[in-house]
């Protein structure tokens, strides 16, 4: 019996053979991705502590150990290259490995086809299947799309109880006596009511006729809702009976009560939105426009075609070209090439390595729109351009460890990152006013545009920023005389640092204050 009762996993014709999945890769976690906040790598030396002498000794072997025995590499040990792109006025990274080490290191730049994070490759994959990892723009319309269905769920729990308060006011009408029938005319209490009170006297015949109808358009209610009752008894009182029983109230009394009841109209929300698309020579169908019903049609039907003529089929899967490039702006690219030395930015019509001096007089240039035409010696430089202005500001926040990026999506000049789009969202919004503070600029009537601000641009930005729950800093620029900009042109005497160690930046936190929230 036993024999017989035994049956191993192969015989049963129900057994299915074993699945062998694809061992999934660990995770790295974010805080190791994004370890470094610049693409340059530092060797700190232990402390010194004077009541133990043992960390004096391994503070001088580590010292030996970084300079003589086991030198690194000088740093950046890595040097990345871009291409200037005048008509995006940003510099392009074509390299994915230098877009994923430029992008962890410190954030910089964006996506050409993402909103900030350059993932549009993993986009792709994921939406042909290649690869399960969700990236931030899907949890993005994920939570989007969650929103719009509480919202259109709320929307309709609300109409079905502006419907049933309607059903039951005109059931409670329809039951009041005809004494309290009469009171047709409801006193107005908006500009359509107002349109809907009576123009004549005959008008006022046929409000008195169908009152609970008109209470009913005074109120919003349906018109609908009366019985055969109430019917009955208006027939009695207002006309002569026929031989088979119906009523002949005046023809303009039933003239009035068509056009009254056309007025009405009811809107019913659907959980659901189609979008359909009507053509000027189409027909009025509930259905939609015969033209989309074409390419509906057009669209579900099979398409038969030869062997090997799917797209689909003939491209494979895990061959997607990345079609994206990241994007520097002006200020992260300059401080790249000219702070850390980590970046080499070519000129698409020569293809020759520009230095700093050509980059700094070729991102002041186009800074303006249109470009400002010059040529790269100072005559054209001028230190109240914006581009110095705000890239001031932007060296001034990434030396003390802030994340500086573009703010134009909330209408400032620049966002503030604790440590990165990441893993938070921006804290501050910045608006980066020059400061004409120098005697030299008495002398001169040149002031910067944004010097003649106004209340209503102080509290329109503050209004932004308040909603989306960051706070407005007003950075301050002190600007150097005039002929500071000669400074750059002289290496004697700093080059460009000479010129920048001109500039001083002041920071003023503006909060909006409230009588009745701030006691």
């Amino acid at each position: 019996m036993a024999e017989k009762n035994t049956r191993t996993s192969s015989d049963s014709p129900n057994t299915r053979a074993p699945v062998f999945k694809k061992p999934s890769t660990p995770r790295v976690p974010i805080h190791q991705v994004y370890a470094l906040p610049a693409p340059i790598r530092t060797f700190p030396l232990p402390s010194f502590y004077p009541s133990n002498p043992l960390s004096l000794a391994h503070l001088v072997y580590i010292w030996l150990k970084q300079t003589v025995f086991a030198r690194p590499p000088n740093e950046p040990s890595k040097l990345y290259q871009g291409e200037w792109s005048p008509e995006t006025r940003s510099v392009n990274i074509s390299d994915a490995i230098a877009i994923r080490a430029l992008w962890e290191q410190g954030f910089f730049g964006k996506g050409s086809l993402s909103r900030s994070e350059p993932n549009w490759l993993k986009r792709e994959m994921n939406r042909r299947g290649v690869d399960s990892v969700s990236v931030a723009e899907q949890n993005t319309n994920k939570r989007r799309e969650e929103r719009l269905r509480a919202k259109w769920e709320r929307a309709r729990l609300e109409q079905e109880i502006i419907e049933q308060t309607r059903l039951e006011e005109s059931l409670a009408a329809v039951v009041l006596p005809a004494s309290h029938a009469l009171q047709a005319i409801v006193p107005p209490v908006g500009p359509l009511e107002l349109l809907r009170l009576p123009n004549s006297a005959s008008d006022l015949e046929v409000a008195t006729l169908i009152p609970n109808s008109t209470s009913g358009l005074a109120n919003g209610t349906s018109g609908l809702s009366y019985d055969l009752a109430t019917s009955a008894e208006q027939s009695q009182i207002n006309g002569a009976p026929k031989s088979n029983g119906s009523t002949h109230p005046p023809s303009h009394k039933i003239e009035g009560l068509h056009h009254l009841l056309k007025k009405q109209k009811n809107v019913r929300f659907s959980g659901g939105v189609v979008s359909t698309t009507f053509d000027q020579n189409d027909a009025p169908s509930p259905g939609g426009s015969q033209s989309q019903l074409l390419k509906d049609s057009v669209k579900t039907a099979p398409v038969h075609t030869g062997p090997g003529s799917d797209i689909s089929r003939s491209a494979p899967l895990d061959e997607t070209r990345d079609l994206e490039h990241l994007q520097l702006s002006a200020q992260e690219a300059f401080y790249l090439s000219f702070a850390i030395g980590a970046l080499e930015v070519v000129d698409p019509k020569t293809q020759s390595k520009m230095t700093n001096l050509e980059l700094l007089h070729l991102f002041a240039d186009h800074y303006y729109f249109p470009p400002r035409l010059s040529s790269h010696g100072s005559s054209g430089l001028r230190t109240d351009d914006p581009f110095l202005v705000h890239y001031v500001v932007f060296h001034h926040f990434r030396s003390l460890g802030w994340v500086p990026r573009e703010g134009v999506k909330f209408g400032v000049d620049l966002l503030l990152y604790r440590r990165g789009p990441v893993f938070d969202h921006a804290e501050f919004g910045l608006m980066v006013l020059p400061s004409y503070s120098h005697p030299d600029w008495n002398l001169e009537e040149r002031r910067h545009p944004q010097q003649n601000v106004s209340w209503f641009w102080l509290h329109g930005i503050q209004r932004v920023l308040s909603h989306v729950l960051k706070s407005l800093v007003l950075v301050y620029v002190d600007i150097p005389p005039p002929s500071t900009v000669d400074l750059v042109s002289d290496p004697n005497k700093g080059g460009i640092s000479g010129l920048l160690e001109q500039y001083k930046v002041r920071e003023v936190m503006v909060r909006r204050w409230s009588s009745n929230r701030n006691r």
